[in-house]
């Protein structure tokens, strides 16, 4: 690769940058293949890139950050969104699926830091 290590680091950073920028309707629409589009590539060559440069999966950072948004959403309004609209919001189509998720990375199920 004619790219050099601040190059690598540089198109890691600003695919993040940017996912971390996405409002909440941005981020419930985002996906692997938008993402590339965005940063004009095709989906498997913006995948091996990202991973090669970040050592992540692109699927597991949208995971991660949808994740994030929705332990601070569950902080900010407690009691009063429930799990299947915050899944949702977030952009988890399957409740069961994102308490598994939620769980796994925060420890306590979201209805507990709902409360």
């Amino acid at each position: 690769s004619l790219e050099g290590p601040d190059e690598h680091s540089r198109f890691a950073q600003q695919v993040l940058l940017y996912v971390r920028s996405c409002n909440l309707t941005e981020l419930r629409q985002l996906s692997v293949e938008r993402l590339a589009d965005k940063f004009g590539y095709n989906r498997s060559a913006f995948s091996r890139k990202f991973r090669q440069e970040s050592e992540e999966s692109l699927q597991e950072v949208l995971v991660e950050e949808r994740l994030k948004r929705a332990h601070t959403l569950l902080l900010s309004r407690p009691g009063r969104i429930t799990l299947k609209t915050l899944a949702q919001l977030v952009g988890f189509s399957d409740p069961a699926h994102f308490a598994k998720r939620f769980r796994e990375k925060f420890g306590p199920d979201p209805s507990a830091v709902r409360n």
